[in-house]
């Protein structure tokens, strides 16, 4: 690691600190993180993040990084459990592409029990914790629209795709209900709530963090998201303990429209796997799943 950069960065930023070490962190397919620890001139210490956008995070949005700083303040604001942002630098001057410098939230990538009940519960109420919050679309402009991401990928679907059973059905089935309409408020979605993206002190989520896939639509399309996301982690008794303590935390949706949901994450997510870098075992497993969570939404479906 080139340390010069952010130590011009931390002498930007933190004009009475300097840099004691940084060090990567895992951060996502597109996305180059590191984490700063710094001392300012009375001892103190502080460690910070520097999520620095890549190529693809780039072509979807020149404006990744200042957009993500302003959602994160409203979320940050509105006292939910995300990093605190600081600092959005486009300019080119320390780091090659836009970043931004986000609070170090300590913690680790599991909880510190294997209780995997309690794990679920809280996942699941955190993220209705998240889509309780209003946030009017006019403050988060720069938010796509989930629906537009589907229309993508429905005018261009992963070849993958012939390959689930039954596929013109649900092909079909997409197509006939696209762009569904919201059956319930619209909010901000984390678009990839999953085990990797959360941050654990003992059995407490104290984070959620990666949001470079925000994105703005119905709450249930991000439920569907991160049901999928559970199924290939932990499997499908997993994901149905983590929906049906979600639904109870939000009585007041309806989840009518779930299975279409669930059809049209499956739509945007099978080709994303041969880009994951994974073993074809792995991987292997991955696409079965998809076949059977295809499956269960076309069986919910008169």
């Amino acid at each position: 690691m080139d340390f010069l950069p952010f130590t011009q960065l931390v002498a930007h930023h933190f004009p009475n600190a300097r840099l004691l070490k940084a060090w990567s962190l895992k951060g996502g397919i597109s996305a180059s993180v590191t984490a700063l620890e710094i001392a300012y001139a009375d001892g103190q210490t502080a460690r910070f993040v520097v999520r620095q956008h890549g190529t693809n995070d780039l072509l979807r949005n020149p404006n990744v990084a200042s957009d993500e700083y302003t959602l994160l303040n409203i979320l940050y604001a509105a006292g939910l459990p995300v990093p605190k942002p600081y600092f959005a630098d486009s300019s080119g001057a320390f780091l090659p592409s836009p970043y931004v410098v986000l609070e170090y939230i300590n913690g680790e990538a599991k909880p510190g029990s294997a209780d995997v009940a309690t794990t679920l519960r809280k996942m699941a109420q955190t993220l209705a914790r998240i889509h309780r919050v209003v946030v009017p679309r006019q403050t988060v402009p720069f938010l796509p629209h989930y629906h537009d991401d589907v229309a993508w990928c429905i005018h261009h679907p992963s070849p993958r795709l012939a390959e689930i059973p039954e596929y013109e059905r649900f092909l079909a089935t997409v197509r006939a209900v696209h762009p569904l309409l919201s059956a319930n408020p619209e909010t901000v979605l984390h678009g990839d709530y999953w085990v990797n993206n959360l941050v654990w002190l003992g059995d407490d989520l104290v984070g959620v963090v990666d949001w470079e896939d925000a994105a703005y639509g119905d709450p249930v399309a991000d439920l569907a998201i991160a049901r999928l996301e559970m199924l290939w982690a932990l499997g499908a008794e997993a994901m149905q303990q983590f929906t049906t303590t979600y639904q109870a935390e939000q009585p007041n949706l309806n989840f009518s429209y779930l299975p279409y949901w669930d059809l049209m994450i499956i739509l945007r997510r099978l080709g994303s796997i041969s880009g994951w870098g994974l073993e074809a075992d792995h991987a292997q497993r991955l696409y079965a799943a998809a076949n059977w969570f295809v499956a269960q939404a076309l069986a919910a479906i008169p």
